[in-house]
């Protein structure tokens, strides 16, 4: 399999594809090569530290109440405002 395509670093084993939920990433200290984890604080969020990236899954929004990705009206103004 091509490194390129591999899902796992075949020298250190650490995770080359982004996590389908919020993660980090750094440079591995072994092989070099962007890795992707999460590491979770005591409260329970991600806790990033210096050098690391923060990558967040796509998000989408809708108008539609019944949408669980739905704007509430503070929200929706506050990112009209932000275009």
């Amino acid at each position: 399999m091509n490194e390129e395509q591999a899902n796992y670093c075949s020298d250190c084993g650490k995770s080359l594809r982004r996590l389908q939920v919020a993660c980090l990433s750094s440079p591995c200290g072994d092989c070099g090569k962007e890795t992707f984890y999460a590491r979770y604080a005591e409260n329970g969020g991600l806790r990033v530290e210096a050098g690391e990236n923060l990558h967040l899954p796509s998000m989408s929004f809708s108008l539609d109440p019944s949408n669980p990705g739905r704007f509430f009206r503070a929200g929706l103004q506050a990112f009209l405002k932000s275009l």
